[in-house]
């Protein structure tokens, strides 16, 4: 709640878009709402690709974002 995930989240879309990228994507655990929701705040987009890491049989699912 400081700023600090927002500015590095920041920092790195502006990283990735200036070597390139067009676009991102990262995976998050389907349960942890509270990432889900900044990810979302942060103008990511859920893909609703869902999987499940073979160690952990934890379910994950799939956000993308445009560069």
């Amino acid at each position: 709640g400081t700023g600090v995930g927002r500015a590095l989240m920041q920092e790195g879309v502006a990283l990735l878009r200036g070597d390139g990228h067009a676009a991102a994507v990262l995976w998050v655990f389907r349960g942890n709402a509270r990432a889900r929701g900044f990810y979302e705040r942060m103008g990511w987009d859920l893909e609703g690709a869902d999987h499940a890491m073979d160690a952990l049989a934890a379910p994950q699912v799939r956000y993308r974002r445009d560069l």
